[in-house]
């Protein structure tokens, strides 16, 4: 619904600008599918598969994202999905970061090292000034890592091989992923799936604990589904 109204919306404010045109810009009448993301976790997926056209004035995607995740706290572990993006408006141009956080500890003990994880990554990506968004991603990950190893050193081992985690960055039509533990991810194009993410048995060694990214394209109508 709230699409439809947008879309109606955004016909009238065309067509009452070729109204004050003589030659109105073919642009105007470009159509354009949304493509959607989808983000999933806690192993289960209820996500509607429908198809959006709108008319808008620049040739663009439009990113859609649903978080699925518990509504409350689990006795056994910390769980959660969490999306950031850059507070300053001159930065809105680095794009998301998804993060899923799932630590199989109880979740007083797993929710420090989980909020840590994502906000330290979130701070060190938007901060660095490098042109280049998987340059200021990979800088990120270092830093956590570095972070990873210091709690490790000082006897803090619990979340060591508890900790499953996906953190992915996503800047136009660019993906880039980083995991480690139990976590799976797919992406489905034209109706066909491809793992885009395997499950590993998690961290043995902290300081390399989000140790590979994957990086990718993004395509109109792709979906991509990623879990704990």
């Amino acid at each position: 619904r709230q699409c439809r109204n947008q879309n109606i919306e955004i016909r009238n404010k065309l067509e009452a600008r070729k109204l004050q045109t003589k030659n109105p810009h073919p642009s105007y009448e470009k159509l354009v599918d949304i493509c959607r993301f989808e983000f999933v976790v806690s192993g289960f997926s209820i996500v509607s598969n429908f198809n959006i056209r709108i008319s808008i004035f620049m040739s663009t995607h439009i990113l859609r994202y649903v978080r699925i995740t518990n509504s409350g706290k689990l006795s056994d572990r910390y769980v959660t999905t969490q999306i950031k993006e850059a507070s300053d408006p001159d930065r809105r141009s680095y794009g998301r970061l998804f993060c899923i956080v799932e630590i199989v500890t109880p979740w007083q003990t797993g929710a420090q090292l989980g909020q840590t994880i994502i906000n330290l990554t979130a701070r060190e990506y938007f901060k660095n000034n490098d042109p280049d968004p998987l340059v200021r991603f990979e800088g990120a990950l270092k830093k956590v890592n570095e972070t990873l190893d210091q709690l490790a050193k000082t006897g803090e081992t619990d979340w060591l091989e508890h900790l499953c985690a996906t953190l992915a960055l996503q800047v136009d039509d660019s993906i880039h992923l980083a995991a480690t533990g139990k976590v799976y991810g797919w992406l489905i194009r034209s109706g066909l799936s491809s793992a885009v993410l395997d499950p590993s048995d998690g961290a043995s060694t902290p300081g390399k604990t989000f140790s590979a990214v994957t990086s990718g394209q993004l395509e109109p109508g792709d979906r991509i589904l990623l879990t704990s």
